[in-house]
């Protein structure tokens, strides 16, 4: 039952190989000496430099010991030491000189981590301070309520919501996931905080990395449009929300961050999802990424400093992309591979290859700025209304075929204002230049044939 660490030798009678070994004793400088029986000889094999680690663990809600808690110390990511505390809470470990990690847990309460250098020959005393919670592990199968009176409550293992319950969150409540973890909604989640009282799900790792646990899953057997989520802080996860062929129903005002992928991820989704009003930012890639989703509205949200603001790929004319600042996502703003949106009334800023790479839909209404190029466009796309200045270049086309470029103000970008880059002719007219002289207004217009 204790924890493999290494081994080494084999049968025979050479140096470093056994015949019946029957004992072990380590000294004080971590050197083994074994009682090779049948070989009659003990054969001493020289350690490495160590020292010892000692502490002890306890519950923050009253400082009592926690009896049979697991003290692990890893050293690149390999457990090398691992010991129990006892009834006092107390630990002692002999431990490889040099960083390394120990990492603490115990059912019922958080996991703590500290990161320690052990020097040679000496001690190192580390104690932890564990935060009760209530645990959650496996199958919710009846409508329940966590409370803010039982917070934290803390993801032990992957947990489902079966289908036909309701999970209720309180405001306040803080949801812990260990390494590794997910909730997964075939029922119906409720988690509404308050603008003061925010609901959080989070890392249990101390401190918290991006993509410490999963996500919160919504999967084609959950309710659809039976779900909110609002008011609520997601962060440290691999996606903060997976909308995989599950529509929640309501996102709305959370922020959504530090994620090692995306911030929401929808995949096959069959009925709208209304994405609203969240600050979605500093997660690896796309704030939202989505595939094959049909009547999603994404309106009101600040998207900035994702790697990457919006993907959409194959969706019905009833997308919505609306009244968002878009800021400071990396490459694009928002990327169409295809199908068709309706983009309107968005501030979309300061991107280094595009504000927007169209394939198909209608840009109105949009201030586009400070981007490498504000629109690149590859397919049937209508321009009207829009803002586009200062950026390097305000309209790239890579096609002819677009059905309206007029009524914007299409002035003001470094190089071009418009760049036609088909083998066909474009008509864009009803555009401000900036100027009514029709030299300076040619001098901003490249046509590559």
């Amino acid at each position: 039952d204790g924890t493999f660490i290494t081994k080494w030798g084999s049968n025979g009678s050479g140096d470093g190989q056994f015949s019946y070994p029957r004992g072990v004793a380590v000294d004080s400088s971590g050197n083994v000496f074994v009682a090779d029986t049948d070989n009659n000889r003990i054969q001493k094999f020289k350690g490495y430099p160590a020292g010892w680690l000692t502490g002890r663990v306890t519950s923050s809600t009253d400082n009592k010991a926690i009896n049979g808690a697991m003290v692990e110390v890893f050293n690149n990511e390999a457990v090398r030491v691992a010991a129990t505390t006892d009834t006092n809470g107390s630990y002692c470990l002999f431990v490889p000189a040099g960083s390394c990690t120990v990492r603490v847990t115990a059912s019922g309460y958080s996991i703590a981590e500290h990161i320690v250098m052990i020097l040679e020959n000496a001690t190192t005393t580390i104690n932890s301070s564990l935060i009760a919670g209530t645990l959650i592990k496996g199958i919710i199968s009846t409508s329940t309520t966590w409370t803010l009176s039982n917070s934290p409550y803390i993801i032990g293992s992957n947990t489902l919501v079966e289908a036909g319950v309701t999970l209720t969150i309180e405001p306040g409540v803080v949801v812990k996931f260990t390494p590794g973890t997910f909730i997964r909604i075939n029922g119906s989640l409720k988690a509404i905080g308050t603008p003061d009282n925010r609901i959080v799900f989070t890392s249990d790792k101390t401190p918290c990395s991006a993509g410490d646990w999963q996500y919160i899953e919504f999967t084609s057997s959950s309710v659809n449009g039976g779900s909110v989520v609002s008011y609520c802080e997601i962060r440290y996860a691999q996606h903060g929300l997976f909308l995989n062929s599950g529509s929640p129903g309501e996102i709305s005002n959370n922020i959504i961050s530090n994620n090692s992928n995306y911030g929401i991820y929808a995949n096959n989704n069959s009925s709208g999802v209304i994405i609203s009003n969240n600050i979605i930012r500093d997660n690896s890639s796309y704030g939202i990424y989505s595939s094959n989703v049909q009547g999603m509205s994404v309106s009101g949200n600040t998207i900035e400093r994702n790697n990457g603001g919006i993907y959409a790929s194959g969706y019905d004319t009833s997308f919505q992309i609306s009244d968002n600042y878009i800021t400071n996502n990396g490459s694009y703003g928002i990327f169409q591979d295809s199908g068709k949106l309706n983009i309107y009334g968005n501030t979309i800023a300061t991107h280094t290859s595009a504000g927007l790479y169209l394939q198909y839909g209608t840009v109105s209404q949009n201030k586009i700025i400070g981007n490498k190029t504000g629109l690149q466009l590859a397919g049937q796309v209508s321009v009207v209304k829009n803002t586009i200045s200062n950026n390097n270049c305000g309209i790239w086309a890579d096609t002819s075929s677009l059905p309206d470029i007029s009524q914007n103000n299409l002035c003001q970008n470094t190089e071009y204002d418009f760049y036609n880059n088909s083998s066909g002719s474009i008509s864009i007219p009803n555009n401000w230049w900036g100027t009514t002289a029709a030299t300076s207004i040619d001098e901003k217009i490249f046509d590559y044939y």
